[in-house]
């Protein structure tokens, strides 16, 4: 298991289920998600295997931007007994435009780092990880500049992949551009993210 993974997977989750139960605290479910989360260590993967098994199905949908598959997805949580409906969340009078779009770009986030951890091979998470901290360690010292990260981080990925085909360099790309934001000290705020996806 990547321990640096998994704790970036579950702070932005727990962004999430805080951001939920600000605004939806009506619904019963909202709060005592936000409870679980809050409690659930920052390196326990039980969070990352609910949401993938939960979300697995609706895959193609989230990353395609299909709107329709608010009204399916209901993130089962077994540890608690109750299920997030995001439908009702989705469809709720109060929702905005504004509100559905941050759900939107938060599950397409979660979606893509828990396909990328569970398809990417552990040891490579692992050097992906080393990578990340290497390359924000030179630009903190000015070792490397803005203009030189990346070529820096093409060459490297190119060095790790070879010409292997089975590999999804996308979602590989997208797991370094996320553990940059950690390493960096962005933290695991949306912006932050989506801002190197």
């Amino acid at each position: 298991m990547s321990h640096f993974f998994v704790q970036s997977f579950n702070t932005l989750l727990k962004h999430l289920s805080s951001e939920l139960a600000e605004s939806y605290d009506d619904k019963p479910y909202v709060p005592e998600f936000n409870a679980f989360m809050q409690a659930l260590p920052i390196d326990s993967d039980i969070a990352i295997s609910i949401f993938s098994s939960s979300m697995e199905q609706y895959g193609e949908l989230i990353m395609g931007n299909d709107n329709s598959v608010y009204s399916k997805i209901k993130i089962n949580v077994p540890n608690l007994g109750v299920s997030v409906d995001l439908n009702d969340i989705w469809s709720d009078p109060d929702t905005d435009d504004e509100t559905r779009d941050m759900l939107k770009q938060y599950l397409q986030t979660l979606y893509s780092l828990s396909l990328t951890y569970s398809k990417v091979p552990k040891e490579m998470i692992a050097v992906i990880e080393s990578m990340s901290k290497e390359v924000v360690d030179k630009i903190k010292n000015e070792e490397m500049d803005m203009t030189m990260l990346i070529p820096h981080i093409m060459s490297q990925m190119q060095g790790l992949f070879g010409n292997d085909s089975d590999i999804d360099q996308a979602s590989i790309m997208n797991l370094m551009n996320t553990m940059l934001g950690q390493c960096s000290g962005d933290g695991m705020n949306l912006a932050a993210l989506l801002k190197h996806t």
